[in-house]
Parts: C-alpha cells; structure tokens; sequence
C-alpha cells in the first residue's frame, strides 16, 4: 500500500483526473479539485482493502470517484496495484440528502 493516496497515480495521471474534476465542476479551484481527488484516492484503495465493508463515498469524494473511472486505462492499472477492481454501484439518491442546486460540489 503506497505511504499517500496521492501516490496511486503518477503525476501526470493525477494532473488528468484533476482536470476532469474541474472540467465537471467548473467552479472549484486546482487546489479544491486536487484534495477532492485525493479523497477519491484514499477511498478506492480503502475499498481494496476492506471489500466486505461495503463503503459508501460522500457526495464530494463521488465526483472525484467519477472523474477518476473516466480516465479507463489508469483506473484499471490502479485497482490492479491495489489487488481488486472496484466498481462503481449507484444507489438510488437518499432525497434528504441529495442537493437539486446545480451548484458544484464542495470538498
């Protein structure tokens, strides 16, 4: 397991889903669609490594989750370092919980 989240990805890559965060949410700052990232990061490899936790992300780390499985080649080539694909399973929108704003999201 790699000492940060950040170090799943090469720079490059990281500077690719980065712009994707901020492509799709074009109101966030590099260094708001960086941390949103980062958080993506952690709970990927935090799924590989506990599976049967059945972990859920927030609404923010999501975007960056979604950004990251764009991005096809580099997402696969990491779930395989962390020894397991994991796949996205969206659950119906909780509606106490769901903003309808079209307003980007916050890290």
């Amino acid at each position: 397991m790699p000492k940060s989240a950040r170090s799943l990805l090469s720079e490059e890559q990281f500077a690719a889903v980065c712009s994707t965060v901020q492509t799709d949410n074009p109101d966030l700052s590099e260094n708001d669609a960086a941390a949103i990232l980062t958080e993506a990061l952690a709970f990927v490899a935090a799924c590989a490594q506990f599976p049967a936790a059945r972990l859920v992300p927030s609404r923010v780390v999501d975007a960056g989750w979604h950004a990251l499985i764009l991005h096809t080649q580099t997402y696969a080539e990491m779930c395989g370092r962390l020894g397991a694909f994991i796949h996205h399973r969206p659950e119906t929108p909780d509606p106490a919980t769901t903003r309808t704003s079209s307003t980007a999201p916050r890290p």
